[in-house]
């Protein structure tokens, strides 16, 4: 399955026991139902493990961390396994330690 919008793309990757969601750019409010299908796609069948690939994700809004917790939520009600792959960078918007307010 692969879903495309401007600035976010989901490709999913299953296989024996788990499925890979690669996460590609702006994940926000408009983009955020795209992914919600893929999640519940992914959640609904019958591999055992989901790993959320977030290397070429943009940007993420509350909207999407929202849904990596209600996700997170969803696989452990289900004795699922998620798993978050690592950003390879930081991802732009998200306030670091040397960029705090006052310092």
């Amino acid at each position: 399955m692969k879903l495309r919008r401007t600035g976010f793309n989901v490709q999913e990757v299953v296989g024996d026991d788990s499925v890979v969601l690669h996460l590609q750019g702006e994940l926000d409010m408009a983009t955020a139902a795209h992914l919600r299908h893929a999640l519940d796609h992914a959640l609904t069948g019958d591999a055992t493990g989901l790993v959320l690939d977030l290397t070429d994700l943009t940007f993420v809004d509350s909207t999407g961390i929202n849904l990596f917790l209600s996700a997170s939520r969803q696989a452990e009600d289900r004795d699922d396994l998620l798993r978050a792959a690592p950003v390879s960078q930081r991802v732009p918007g998200a306030p670091s330690r040397r960029s705090a307010p006052g310092e």
